[in-house]
């Protein structure tokens, strides 16, 4: 079977991302969907990482402009200096970190080439940590596609339709807006996955979990990839 799984653009993002880019044949980044611009709590420009004052959340600027609303068109507000404070940040949290040294030359290299457009950016980001993580899958965008006027999972199945994928792997999260039914009549499995990382050493007390996975690879480095591998899922069938 040819597997796909769906994703928007996000921003350093956790483990659990990884692990759906790893157990398929291609995945499709969503960048042409709506940015929550609205929405405190949206990872599209959102990440977190741990710090001796406890979770922190790096967020990148953006410029809201009316009429802007899809991932792909969001523009970073460049007038910031954003880059070299998370870089700060990110440095006065980690650097005691085993294998801080080994990843952060490669992160700082992406996070000061002066990207103006967020989707870019958190591609470019993406790409680095799958290099980290050993990931081949290849990734595609969304908008190459040239889909439009579709819903949710109408969309979904469409995607899968154009990339002769017959077997669709979603997150635990989209249980509440998949349509079965739709991926059973295009004959296309629908795989639920819900990935649950183990408790590795972290710097400073106790576990959070959901970190960016640049939390992992600074504590772990290469044996970070063997976390990708502890999942529970379920099939719905066709």
């Amino acid at each position: 079977m040819k597997s796909v799984a769906v994703h928007q653009p996000n921003y350093l993002p956790w483990l659990g991302y990884f692990y759906k880019i790893s157990k398929v044949d291609l995945f499709v980044i969503q960048d042409n969907v709506d940015f929550e611009s609205g929405n405190a709590e949206s990872l599209t420009n959102r990440t977190r990482l741990k710090s001796p004052q406890g979770m922190i959340k790096l967020t990148v600027p953006v410029r809201h402009k009316t009429g802007l609303k899809k991932i792909n068109q969001i523009q970073i507000d460049t007038n910031q200096k954003w880059a070299r404070k998370h870089l700060s940040l990110i440095t006065n949290a980690c650097i005691h970190s085993p294998f801080f040294k080994l990843y952060f030359p490669r992160l700082e290299s992406v996070l000061l080439s002066d990207f103006e457009n967020l989707s870019d950016l958190n591609i470019a980001l993406i790409s680095l940590c799958c290099s980290c993580l050993e990931i081949s899958t290849p990734c595609i965008l969304a908008s190459e596609l040239k889909i439009s006027g579709l819903q949710k999972s109408e969309q979904l199945v469409e995607i899968c339709r154009q990339l002769d994928a017959d077997l669709y792997l979603s997150g635990n999260g989209a249980r509440k807006y998949n349509d079965p039914a739709l991926f059973q009549k295009n004959n296309i499995a629908l795989k639920y996955s819900s990935y649950k990382p183990p408790v590795y050493k972290q710097l400073f007390d106790g576990f959070i979990p959901g970190l960016s996975v640049l939390d992992a690879l600074f504590n772990l480095g290469p044996q970070t990839k063997d976390l990708l591998h502890n999942e529970e899922s379920s099939d719905s069938g066709l």
